[in-house]
């Protein structure tokens, strides 16, 4: 379910499920009103994260352990989220000058992901004061109303890409992993 909001530009993401009540609300239809999209962080360090083209809004930083919903977001646009480690070089993009020159440096940051396609993305992400680049994983999964992105350390090893430059056809098959990446 989608509310609007004072703004025409942005909407409240909200998840309604109901249930049958127990006991003496057995007859009574319990309605939950939760948080649409969770994000939780299973990293050991705390990371930003913003819808991505928007600039950060409050509470956008969770520390290791802990989750944050996102609810409010840009009406009518895929809803892509961007993260990043935080900390003094979390920013997502600054102007520099040098006369005569001037030109836009840009800080470590995910690429975006779609936080509606279910399923498991890795991404690359360089850490905080180094040039070393970490895998993590981003595991989006649905329970009742709630869509859950949970940032886990890609511990599995690196995803690669198989490209055939010759002219022989060739077959590949894949097989189903599960990962263990808590939401609660």
């Amino acid at each position: 379910m989608v509310a609007s909001q004072k703004r025409k530009s942005e909407e409240f993401h909200v998840g309604v499920s109901w249930a049958e009540g127990l006991g003496k609300y057995k007859l009574t239809k319990v309605v939950t009103l939760a948080p649409r999209f969770l994000i939780k962080n299973n990293l050991a360090e705390s990371i930003s994260f913003r819808e991505h083209g928007v600039a950060p809004k409050d509470r956008s930083v969770i520390e290791p352990g802990r989750r944050s919903p996102l609810q409010v977001m840009r009406r009518g646009q895929e809803k892509l989220l961007t993260v990043a480690f935080s900390g003094l070089n979390a920013q997502w993009l600054v102007l520099m000058t040098t006369e005569p020159l001037m030109f836009i440096q840009s800080y470590p940051r995910s690429p975006p992901i779609n936080i509606e396609d279910i399923g498991s993305v890795h991404l690359r992400m360089r850490a905080r004061d180094s040039e070393d680049v970490r895998l993590v994983r981003a595991d989006v999964q649905i329970d009742g109303s709630t869509i859950f992105v949970a940032f886990c350390p890609a511990d599995e090893g690196w995803p690669f890409t198989i490209e055939n430059d010759s002219d022989y056809t060739i077959s590949i098959a894949q097989t189903v992993v599960t990962f263990a990446c808590s939401f609660l």
